[in-house]
């Protein structure tokens, strides 16, 4: 009976204000099997009523007499799958920000939007490819403080604010605007042809940027197309499997990948689908789940960090897989 009741709306005063408590349950102190002649009985059951109801609840709230059933109404509304600034920030702690001066507020704040939608955009609506997703995320951009590759250690760059992890207002960085012995590190990009980095300029001009670290001329082309912003029959597709290398694509402005917080989200989950990384993801959140995960998004080029990318994601899926 109880199951087939579950969703009726019902008249009763709510069960949430902490405020009337006594008043709704001061009677179990008059019946014999409940709480009468045991005060430690009654302390018990009033500090949990307490623990589970809530001061300064509006005023509209407490007059209704018509309520839902509580987990219920947690289960059909957890649906919406909107992450809130606070459910973010329990995601992306302030502790992850204090050794750089700064407060996990600054960057949800900048891509708590973007983020929400995009996810539902792609199907990214479910607790098991959230907390991968943004266990992947936490470590491909330290928490969302670095969207752009930088050529020293990343929390360095932080702390300095690296001209390589600032917005590129004025176009992007290229070797022809800077000192070229400064970014001497993207030089293993350069003509990297697996990449479609077959230009002198192309490893540091298609560097990693966005939530996924998106690198190389040739995946920035896909995106490119995929956003409408480049025709594919400009240029030859497979212009890097060529030499001399045919026509490949004009990328102007390949910095508003990072310079927008819209891009910069959607770029990474664009890379989820293109790639399919949901399959991997689908299998659960286990380490065999999350280095599969790992060697799609990381190409095993960094195998130290597999580790702190399970931990990341679990600790993910701690906080969004709770079941109601």
């Amino acid at each position: 009976m109880s199951k087939a009741l579950r969703r009726a709306i019902c008249q009763f005063p709510t069960e949430w204000d902490r405020g009337t408590i006594i008043a709704r349950y001061g009677c179990l102190n008059e019946m014999e099997f409940g709480a009468k002649n045991r005060a430690d009985r009654w302390a018990r059951f009033e500090n949990h009523a307490r623990a589970v109801s809530f001061d300064g609840l509006p005023q509209e709230y407490k007059d209704a007499q018509w309520h839902f059933h509580p987990t219920e109404f947690i289960k059909h509304f957890r649906k919406c799958g909107w992450l809130s600034e606070a459910e973010l920030v329990r995601l992306y702690p302030d502790s992850a920000y204090a050794s750089f001066g700064k407060k996990a507020v600054e960057y949800i704040n900048l891509y708590e939007i973007p983020l929400n939608k995009i996810m539902r955009k792609y199907g990214l609506t479910n607790a098991t490819r959230q907390a991968h997703f943004l266990g992947q995320v936490a470590v491909e951009t330290y928490y969302m403080m670095a969207i752009r590759e930088v050529p020293i250690d990343v929390s360095r760059a932080i702390k300095n604010n690296h001209i390589m992890i600032r917005p590129e207002n004025n176009g992007f960085i290229g070797y022809e605007k800077e000192d070229l012995s400064k970014y001497s590190y993207f030089n293993y990009l350069e003509l990297k042809k697996n990449l479609g980095n077959t230009s002198p300029g192309d490893g540091l001009k298609f560097r990693g940027r966005g939530f996924k670290q998106l690198t190389g001329r040739y995946n920035y082309s896909e995106y490119w197309v995929f956003r409408g912003w480049l025709d594919r029959r400009s240029y030859i597709a497979d212009w890097f499997a060529h030499y001399p290398y045919l026509q490949g694509p004009v990328i102007d402005k390949p910095e508003d990948v990072a310079n927008s917080p819209w891009n910069a989200v959607d770029t990474a989950a664009f890379f989820w689908i293109r790639y399919k990384v949901y399959r991997a993801a689908d299998h659960g959140v286990d380490e065999k789940s999350s280095y599969s995960v790992t060697a799609i998004v990381n190409k095993k080029t960094d195998v130290k960090s597999y580790r702190r990318r399970l931990d990341e994601t679990f600790s993910a899926w701690l906080i969004l897989g709770t079941v109601v």
